[in-house]
């Protein structure tokens, strides 16, 4: 009798008891979850990611859905017509996602200001909202708080129009966003009425909200290749520039040019550096002092400013410039020489309503140093 093969089966079965016995006992293994630290910045600088982080870490309050999902697109946003140019706010998103944020839309429309400096919005923002600088066509980016789903809103900003052009521009801009929308174009007789007026502290225009549902994607595209005469999109309106003939007083320099400037200038003198700045607006001295003495003493109270409002107006000086009489405002929130000030020349022109606004920007030091050059200069302009 061969017992070899038995001998083999017996050794096969006791290796694959001894095999399941260890296997029984070795430790299940531990999933260990490391959680990374959360970034404290909230200012973000060069281009913007474009990386959506609610999928990694949803807030319990924030709408999970898809904002580029398909579906109805609405576009909130802002038409904001101030001395420097006119902005416009804008966020595209899902319906759901951008209703619990008018409010907040609101407060930054009746408050936005513009640092004289940076060219940045300077007022302060909502609870939980931030700012991001930007590199491309928009000069920055609102955010939402993240329990709103970090909504951006981008801030871009053009020229301002001649007053008598105005409502022609604003027309062309609300149905370029209701073009993005699919929306059907509406007429000067119609478009206030789709509009929410936001008056604004220190502007002679009210601010526009713009709210829209449509089934378009909200963004600008061009037209696909190969198909001719294809509708494009149209670009917000922006008016003929004016050009400036003038003579440069000592130690100024032409600086580097603005969408929403005449004339950009640099200064330097014993005093300091500074900066000379050229617009166009609408005059209304009341009001544009108040807007003058906010961006000076960073205070968005006009009670508290009031009194050097009408200070500031009673102290103001005649110039003769050629056939014409401007006026030029010391705008300054403290005699401190270090103090930021501004002078400012408001020259009537041609063109009912509109004047040239000549602004130094610099310190109490640097601003009243530079006095007679304004004036010299200012004299010399020439509107073409």
């Amino acid at each position: 009798m061969d017992f070899a093969p038995t001998l083999k089966n017996l050794l096969l079965v006791l290796f694959a008891v001894l095999t399941c016995t260890q296997l029984a006992c070795e430790p299940a293994s531990q999933v260990r979850v490391y959680e990374s630290p959360k970034s404290e910045s909230t200012f973000v600088s060069g281009p913007l990611a474009r990386t959506d982080t609610r999928a990694s870490n949803p807030s319990p309050s924030v709408n999970k859905s898809n904002p580029s999902a398909s579906g109805p697109k609405r576009i909130v946003g802002a038409i904001i017509p101030t001395e420097q140019g006119c902005y416009f706010l804008k966020a595209t998103d899902a319906p759901e996602r951008l209703e619990p944020l008018l409010g907040d839309l609101r407060n930054v429309v009746e408050t936005f200001t513009i640092d004289p400096q940076t060219g940045l919005p300077a007022n302060k923002l909502p609870e939980g909202w931030v700012m991001n600088p930007r590199n491309d066509i928009a000069i920055a980016e609102l955010v939402s708080p993240e329990s709103t789903g970090q909504v951006k809103f981008t801030v871009t900003a053009l020229a301002m129009p001649p007053e008598q052009e105005w409502q022609g521009y604003l027309l062309s801009n609300v149905n370029r966003w209701r073009g993005q929308l699919k929306l059907g174009e509406l007429t000067k007789e119609t478009v206030q009425e789709t509009l929410a007026t936001v008056p604004r502290l220190g502007s002679p225009l009210p601010s526009y909200i713009f709210d829209a549902v449509g089934t378009g994607t909200g963004a600008m595209s061009p037209p696909p290749q190969g198909v001719a005469n294809s509708p494009v999109p149209k670009e917000p309106a922006s008016p003929k520039r004016p050009s400036l003939e003038y003579d440069l007083p000592a130690g100024w320099s032409v600086g580097q040019g603005s969408q929403f400037r005449l004339a950009t200038l640099n200064v330097e003198s014993k005093e300091g550096r500074g900066e000379v700045t050229v617009s166009m607006a609408t005059d209304n001295p009341q009001a544009n002092t108040m807007m003058w003495l906010q961006q000076v003493a960073k205070e968005t109270d006009p009670t508290k400013l009031e009194p050097l409002v009408e200070k500031t107006l009673q102290g103001a000086q005649k110039i003769a410039v050629g056939d014409k009489q401007a006026t030029l405002y010391q705008i300054r929130n403290s005699e401190e020489p270090m103090a930021p000030s501004l002078l400012v020349v408001s020259l009537p022109t041609d063109s009912p309503e509109m004047h040239l606004f000549v602004k130094v920007i610099g310190e109490n030091q640097f601003t009243e140093g530079q006095k007679d050059n304004l004036i010299q200069f200012v004299q010399s302009l020439k509107l073409k």
